[in-house]
């Protein structure tokens, strides 16, 4: 920690290990992020574990949240006790057209200004054109899958990521 302290207009919306999202607080009057998250990832992981704490986080901080992740009974639980509308979607393979069917008529509905990929299966399925989209890098992952994003998002502490994504051609934002 950095010693300083919390900024008055900057609410926590999540603590996981050392790192705290803050979120700046809403204006009266103003309208919330519209966010959709997406999670195509195995039975259990750490892009799957920061998937379901940070859309809560969002939700709770506020923000208008919709969720599209392959069937998972554990995440989806959560998902439901947080309040967060979601659909799930098979994520099977690059001819898959029901997985992007569903992305874009859900896209279509909310008009989210940002959508989340958290890992490349997510990333490859988001259709193009609809929102910004931030795909989220936590490890050695194969940028191609990432080729529809606007930005790439990548999560600080993990070492030699920064510099094998950089040679391989990434522009990387460290959160």
């Amino acid at each position: 920690m950095s010693g300083r302290a919390p900024r008055p207009d900057r609410q926590v919306v999540a603590k996981l290990g050392g790192a705290v999202v803050l979120l700046a607080s809403l204006e009266a009057g103003s309208t919330a992020l519209k966010i959709l998250t997406v999670m195509a990832g195995a039975s259990v992981g750490g892009a799957e574990t920061f998937f379901v704490t940070l859309t809560l986080a969002l939700s709770r901080a506020g923000l208008e949240l919709r969720s599209v992740l392959k069937p998972n009974a554990m995440r989806e639980r959560a998902l439901k006790a947080g309040g967060i509308a979601y659909e799930t979607a098979s994520f099977r393979s690059p001819i898959d057209f029901t997985t992007t069917r569903t992305l874009r008529g859900i896209a279509q509905a909310l008009q989210p200004d940002v959508a989340l990929a958290f890992a490349g299966r997510a990333a490859s399925f988001m259709p193009r054109g609809i929102c910004v989209l931030i795909g989220r890098l936590g490890g050695y992952y194969n940028l191609k899958n990432f080729g529809a994003c606007d930005y790439r998002w990548r999560l600080a502490g993990i070492e030699g990521v920064p510099h094998s994504q950089l040679r391989r051609g990434a522009r990387c934002a460290t959160a």
